[in-house]
């Protein structure tokens, strides 16, 4: 593939780096990705309402809203606990699959993908602020 410029100058024939080219096929494919996912969202969205794009390099998944049950799974693997530690990869994990519309499924079996979109996938359960006082 050639490089041509000709805006009322020389024209630039120069050929494409190996670099410029990998880019060139890596924004294609992220642009194709990403009118699949609206294409899909707006497929998904009378049953599911409220839908996140959980992205990760060229692999996405559609999440519907957590339910109560999950929030509750949820919350026991997020919540700080005197000497022991947050599990946000399994809490993203056991969301993914709960909530699970589609994509694609490395996303739940590729560990590399799974330590990324699992914290992520964490994130979406949010706790309001609540406080208690005895009268």
């Amino acid at each position: 593939m050639s490089n041509k410029v000709n805006k009322g100058k020389k024209a630039d024939t120069r050929e494409l780096t190996a670099d410029e080219k990998e880019l060139i096929a890596y924004t294609s494919k992220i642009e194709a990705m990403n009118k699949k996912i609206e294409e899909r969202v707006i497929f998904h969205k009378q049953k599911h309402p409220d839908i996140w794009t959980l992205i990760v390099e060229d692999k996405f998944c559609l999440l519907s809203k957590p339910n109560r049950d999950t929030y509750e799974e949820v919350l026991g693997l997020v919540t700080p606990m005197p000497n022991i530690a947050p599990k946000f990869v399994t809490a993203g994990l056991r969301i993914m699959q709960a909530c699970w519309i589609e994509g694609d499924k490395e996303m739940l079996s590729d560990d590399d993908y799974l330590c990324a979109a699992g914290p992520k996938a964490a994130s979406m359960i949010k706790v309001k602020a609540a406080s208690i006082k005895k009268n």
